[in-house]
């Protein structure tokens, strides 16, 4: 007996549940779980929030006075103590030009600086103002 394919499709689609396929009730049960695990999770969310705000609240001040003697202090000292000026010649990590000015930008690129060597030990000296 030769099977038409639209009666060879309905015959599969019913079947699918056998075959291993998910069927529909199996679709819904995990979109289920999906919305259940939300709104479970959902009163922890203004709980870590107000977490965060507190901490960066906590950190402003520390924050603020290191970005302050970053930009306004000509020198910065490197872990080892070293002092190490924050304007002179620089080489740019990402253009790879040499220019002459402030560590903060490249004067070609405009490219930021995230850290640069001490000048006496080679120790990378992290900029106060660069997140990370």
């Amino acid at each position: 007996m030769r099977h038409s394919p639209r009666a060879h499709g309905r015959a599969r689609s019913v079947g699918a549940a056998r075959d291993g396929l998910p069927t529909m009730s199996a679709a819904r049960t995990g979109r289920t779980l999906q919305v259940l695990f939300w709104v479970l999770l959902a009163p922890f969310f203004p709980v870590y929030g107000l977490a965060v705000l507190l901490l960066a609240l906590v950190r402003l001040p520390f924050r603020a006075r290191a970005f302050a003697s970053g930009v306004v202090g000509r020198s910065l000292r490197c872990p080892n103590g070293h002092v190490n000026a924050t304007s002179g010649r620089f080489v740019c990590g990402t253009c790879g030009a040499t220019y002459l000015g402030w560590i903060g930008a490249c004067d070609v690129c405009r490219a930021p600086a995230g850290w640069f060597p001490c000048d006496v030990c080679g120790v990378g000296i992290r900029l106060p103002w660069v997140r990370g």
